[in-house]
């Protein structure tokens, strides 16, 4: 049970897992979006991945990953019946493209956690305070 005063404290703790996870979904779904593989950045959802709750978000990241992955071995499929360098040369420039671009992302990420982490403590310690 939660005594009266610690319901503010308990809310502040629920809620930096949820905005943290949210903002992880939303970066997942973006990346796995431009994922170079045909079929993999197909659009599955109609609601944009920032007005996604952390649930309907979960479910949809889920889905842009198995998009991705049954596109990369459709792709390895693919040139195993029809064996075609030039493409496949064209596919690691594009994967390989890619891969580079999500360095930033990543970075971005960070960014965006640290500067949410450093906003939830200090209004979690604000409301600590008496």
């Amino acid at each position: 049970m939660v005594a009266d005063g610690q319901t503010e404290e308990v809310a502040m703790t629920l809620a930096m897992p949820v905005s943290i996870v949210t903002l992880v979904i939303g970066f997942l779904i973006a990346a796995l979006t431009q994922f170079p593989t045909p079929g993999a950045s197909a659009t599955l959802g109609s609601v944009p991945a920032d007005q996604l709750g952390y649930k309907e978000g979960a479910e949809e990241v889920g889905q842009r990953f198995n998009s991705a992955y049954f596109g990369v071995i459709e792709d390895l499929m693919s040139y195993a019946k029809d064996p075609d360098l030039a493409r496949v040369e064209r596919q690691e420039a594009v994967m390989k493209s890619y891969a580079e671009a999500l360095g930033p992302q990543f970075q971005g990420l960070a960014t965006r956690l640290t500067q949410q982490l450093n906003e939830e403590t200090a209004e979690g310690e604000a409301a600590a305070q008496p």
